[in-house]
């Protein structure tokens, strides 16, 4: 895909289950996206007969009924995916490398530097991960930190409680968390399980007055994830406000977040919002704010890019 030799064995084909059954127009999205940055056009009418022959057209459109909905499954698979890609466009503009032309997506600039591109890092992490792709960096690992990078870039201090506890424990990432926003984390944080990883949290941050009074500070905690789509619900639920609330000594509950490298579909998001547990930050907002595409994140998009990529 790169022009030089392909190293990795995998072969990505499409696949409308690769992302779990919440994400499958998603899946077969960002197919159409690897398959133009490796050359081929694949039209609505032959993605259509790809969703034809392998009976993808069994299964529902839409996993989740909205209230405004008045009849299912109104298009077709094909339609919906191209439909999703129209939305990726109008959502990032110029950060969004692809076109649709003559009824197929392509490269906008073919010239354009693949490593730099924001929105490459996410599809990176997404395909490295889903894939199981070889890279020399792990792509959730990757994730956590372009998630506290993003938050940083947009003024909000944050900390990367799931890399600081690999291998040192919780109660130490709690601290060392706390410190690096100048918070004071109880010495020993209790009620905890005995095997406390992470009490369900990956990222904390927001921001701190740094006065020390009990005036209370903007928190946030959240649940940082490349997992299929069917466990988003339960990675949204995982963080506790009250119990951090506590092992922090704050008085206000954090908000709470789930962030995934993944293009939320709107049926799905709109489910998970309804339980007001907390905000989705998915590929769209995490690509529209981040800052440059680090080292790591250059890695993945070799490896993605380095893989081969099958002409349906």
């Amino acid at each position: 895909m790169t022009g030089g030799a392909l190293s990795n064995p995998v072969l990505i084909e499409p696949d409308i289950d690769r992302y779990g059954q919440d994400a499958r127009v998603s899946a077969l999205a960002d197919f159409l996206e690897l398959a133009a940055l490796a050359g081929y056009r694949i039209t609505t009418a032959a993605l259509q007969d790809v969703i034809v022959d392998n009976e993808w057209v069994r299964r529902p459109l839409r996993r989740y009924l909205l209230p405004e909905d008045v009849e299912d499954d109104p298009e077709s698979w094909a339609d919906a995916v191209f439909s999703m890609i129209g939305e990726r466009g109008a959502q990032l503009g110029e950060l969004y490398p692809f076109e649709v032309r003559r009824r197929s997506v392509a490269v906008k600039d073919p010239t354009f530097t693949r490593e730099d591109s924001p929105y490459l890092s996410l599809l990176a992490i997404t395909t490295v991960h889903a894939c199981g792709i070889d890279a020399p960096v792990s792509a959730e690992a990757t994730l956590e930190e372009v998630v506290a990078n993003t938050l940083a870039h947009l003024g909000i201090s944050a900390v990367n409680i799931g890399a600081t506890d690999r291998g040192t424990g919780f109660v130490k990432a709690l601290h060392d968390g706390a410190r690096a926003l100048d918070l004071w984390a109880m010495q020993d944080p209790r009620p905890r399980s005995a095997r406390a990883k992470d009490v369900g949290v990956d990222t904390l941050g927001g921001f701190v007055w740094r006065d020390h009074r009990q005036a209370g500070h903007w928190l946030i905690i959240g649940q940082v994830t490349a997992a299929q789509s069917q466990h988003w619900a339960m990675k949204l639920a995982q963080p506790q406000p009250a119990r951090w609330a506590t092992y922090l000594q704050e008085l206000l509950h954090p908000q709470v977040f789930l962030a995934v490298p993944h293009h939320v579909q709107d049926d799905h998001l709109r489910d998970l919002m309804e339980s007001r547990r907390g905000v989705v930050i998915d590929r769209l907002r995490i690509v529209a704010n981040k800052p440059d595409n680090t080292i790591a994140e250059r890695s993945l998009i070799r490896a993605m890019l380095d893989t081969r990529v099958e002409k349906p």
